[in-house]
């Protein structure tokens, strides 16, 4: 199984190393990871280039001038290989078995996920799935699968 990650870059150095050790560290999906690095600046290809030439599979995407966020995201889609894909910004941090037990919901339940922010009943999932809040976020759509 390989996940494909679309990574928005905004052009925080920091932020973005952050978030891209949470995606590298991703438990149980060491080596199938496909970076995708959705560039809104144009001006990110060697920071990316820096940081990527570890991974087994990547691309790098600049957002042409006028573009917004959803925009690139959805020229984003054209580089999908994984089975799985997901969409990250520059900023976010996250559990390190998060994607892993996403895909392993998807699996058993035979469904897609919907992300989405505060779109769904947080208790309801976290409660019969046993997820903390972020990871709920991420499996929101699991309480309509049963």
């Amino acid at each position: 199984m390989k996940l494909s990650v679309i990574f928005i870059y905004d052009g925080n150095e920091q932020n973005t190393q952050k978030t891209l050790e949470c995606v590298k560290g991703s438990s149980g999906l060491e080596d199938k990871i496909h970076l995708i690095f959705a560039d809104m600046t144009g001006r990110g290809e060697a920071f990316f280039k820096a940081l990527a030439d570890d991974l087994t599979e990547s691309d790098y995407l600049s957002a042409p001038e006028g573009y917004d966020d959803n925009a690139l995201i959805k020229s984003a889609f054209t580089f999908i290989t994984g089975d799985y894909f997901t969409v990250v910004r520059s900023g976010d941090s996250f559990d390190a078995h998060l994607f892993e037990k996403c895909i392993n919901l998807m699996e058993k339940h035979n469904c897609s996920v919907a992300m989405g922010e505060k779109l769904f009943e947080y208790d309801l999932v976290i409660t019969h799935y046993g997820l903390t809040a972020y990871e709920a976020a991420f499996a929101g759509c699991l309480k309509d699968c049963d």
